[in-house]
């Protein structure tokens, strides 16, 4: 739900004003969360700026918010039903706790792409209980397959785990190719070429 809060003084109104068009719009649900974030889809954006007329304030909190979900480094806890729905459809996030769901559980189409690859590659679902890493964030989770199908690396938080053992990887940019019927970021670790599927 949308309040304005007592934080809004007259030197915020232009923003203020933007906040409540952006929430007209229909297409962005917003929750103030201080008087320097709030969150847009239960993404949060910091307000770390000033502006002096509507419009110029609407277009940096919506460049804002599309470069935060990009990359969301925080987002507002998803719902006990909609974890529990996500739990259900897709089991395999299980691995990373509910506590991991819930935090992330806003970022349903990044949680159903790392699902979609821990089907693909069950091993993976192992070395995540085996090594648990301390809340790692979903677009931290990254899996490169060798363009010669020999070898599958999962990327946890920058460690390395190749076919199911830890390993050392530094992998450099080489070229974008179609890969798995996609357009893929490859790149080159040795002689090796590794597309990025995750």
């Amino acid at each position: 739900m949308f309040t304005v809060t007592e934080f809004y003084m007259d030197s915020k109104l232009p923003l203020k004003e933007a906040l409540e068009v952006l929430k007209q719009d229909g297409r962005f649900d917003i929750t103030i969360i201080d008087d320097s974030k709030v969150a847009i889809n239960g993404i949060v954006v910091k307000l770390n700026f000033t502006c002096k007329e509507v419009v110029k304030c609407m277009e940096r909190i919506l460049d804002k918010y599309k470069y935060a979900v990009e990359m969301p480094l925080e987002v507002l806890p998803a719902d006990d039903s909609d974890v529990a729905e996500l739990l259900r459809q897709y089991p395999e996030l299980q691995v990373f706790g509910v506590e991991w769901v819930k935090k992330w559980g806003r970022l349903k189409d990044r949680l159903v792409e790392i699902v979609e690859v821990l089907r693909r590659y069950p091993w993976m679902a192992d070395i995540i209980k085996q090594k648990p890493v301390l809340d790692p964030h979903p677009y931290l989770v990254k899996v490169y397959v060798a363009v010669d199908g020999s070898e599958v690396c999962l990327l946890l938080n920058r460690k390395a785990f190749c076919n199911g053992k830890e390993t050392s990887l530094v992998l450099r940019f080489a070229e974008y190719r179609v890969f798995d019927e996609r357009i893929r970021e490859i790149y080159r670790y040795g002689p090796q070429k590794y597309a990025k599927i995750l």
